[in-house]
């Protein structure tokens, strides 16, 4: 109302104040989410009456933490298009004008360049910063994002060091940076818990189908997790897990700490089947000539499995319980029968004892040009086709380089 009004202090203050509460509000949904979860873990063998006894233990919790943290006049929020609106940063969009038309030139930036971190391609918001950026008195310090977590600066800071080839920083800030993004992930998975699609249960009392779809819902939006958490300043990183072991194993080969530099391509390489990367497990396994150097580190293999098996839950849900427009389910087939399995095979079944050579001159001086052009990019999908790499000339110097799929993101 205060922006339409266009009482711009007010505008301010009220959006501001918006921010804050919605921040406020989630910490302390997620401390007591977190604290129940830790008292009554739903990670146990529990079956049965005896489960059934925990969840309703852990709802007593978060009835109880919510009434002490919250009060009873707090209400939950039941909408939740506002809450993706809050996610996607509305309320930055609306912030950069109140703060121009306050003549506060800084803050208008600062929340222009907020908002278009979540959403790059909003042309109104584009144009505005343009604009701003043009006036007397802007400073490139003021492109700067009022919600950048931890974890990006300290993305940044190491990929920063790798171009300057300072190793012992570049491990130190990815390895911290990388743990951030773990406790992120585990931030918004708990986010995720009431994050239930109601109208895939409208129409139905059968508790086995409500169940179903609600724990599909939040299962759907727990697997998102790490992909929302691949914007890092307002750039795309094609995958947040890999990309953190692309450049680490390089510092880590660059300090002499082979062993490292092994366990962490074969960590990018559970995440990632880069033909880049299965060059450098290539090179690597040249050098040190020996295979169980490339074992993935328990945690990063533990984030697979789990990874694997809910995409195979989900897959599995979307593909049975689909219905037809005639409204009709799949027919019963033997499939729907079969017991869950939790096997997964995480072995790397790449025949590198076998390849004699990897890229033509031509393909290795495309893939060493300084700028990405689409040529590359149709280089590397042919590359990631390939099944067997022998008819080509090896290219010596390029088998240990620098990350082909990740350029340096501006601080």
């Amino acid at each position: 109302m205060a922006y339409s009004r266009k009482e711009w202090s007010d505008c301010v203050g009220f959006l501001r104040r918006s921010v804050e509460d919605f921040n406020y509000y989630n910490d302390e949904i997620m401390w007591c989410r977190e604290m129940c979860e830790k008292k009554f873990p739903s990670n146990t063998n529990a079956i049965g009456m005896a489960f059934t006894h925990l969840t309703a233990q852990r709802a007593l919790c978060l009835f109880r933490c919510k009434r002490d943290r919250l009060t009873e006049e707090r209400p939950s929020t039941k909408r939740h298009l506002l809450w993706y609106e809050m996610e996607e940063r509305e309320p930055y969009r609306y912030l950069s004008i109140c703060y121009w038309n306050l003549k506060d030139l800084k803050n208008a930036v600062k929340a222009a360049y907020t908002y278009l971190v979540r959403n790059p391609e909003h042309q109104e918001t584009i144009e505005n910063l343009q604009f701003y950026m043009k006036q007397e008195g802007f400073e490139e310090e003021m492109l700067d994002d009022f919600q950048r977590k931890e974890y990006e600066n300290l993305y940044m800071s190491g990929v920063s060091a790798y171009h300057q080839n300072d190793w012992w920083s570049c491990i130190d800030r990815l390895e911290r940076s990388f743990e951030k993004v773990l406790r992120e992930e585990e931030l918004c998975r708990m986010d995720c818990k009431d994050k239930i699609d109601w109208s895939s249960v409208e129409g139905t009392l059968e508790i086995d189908i409500i169940q179903t779809s609600m724990k599909a819902s939040v299962l759907r939006c727990e697997s998102q997790c790490f992909e929302r958490l691949s914007w890092v300043n307002g750039h795309k990183v094609r995958n947040i897990i890999a990309s953190h072991f692309e450049y680490i194993h390089i510092c880590q080969y660059n300090l002499m700490r082979g062993t490292d530099a092994c366990t962490s391509v074969a960590n990018y390489l559970l995440f990632d089947d880069s033909p880049l990367m299965r060059r450098n497990r290539f090179a690597y396994n040249r050098q040190y000539k020996k295979a169980d150097l490339f074992t993935p580190d328990p945690k990063i293999l533990a984030l697979y499995k789990r990874s694997v098996l809910e995409k195979r839950l989900l897959e599995y849900i979307d593909k049975e319980f689909r219905v037809s427009k005639a409204s009709q389910l799949a027919p019963e087939s033997s499939k729907d029968r079969e017991k869950w399995s939790e096997e997964i095979d995480s072995t790397d079944y790449f025949p590198y004892d076998k390849v004699e050579r990897l890229l033509t001159d031509g393909e290795c001086k495309v893939l060493r040009a300084p700028i990405r052009t689409k040529i590359t990019d149709l280089l590397l999908d042919e590359l990631s086709t390939r099944q067997k790499l022998t008819e080509c000339t090896l290219c010596e110097d390029l088998l240990i380089g620098k990350p082909q799929s990740i350029t340096a993101l501006p601080a």
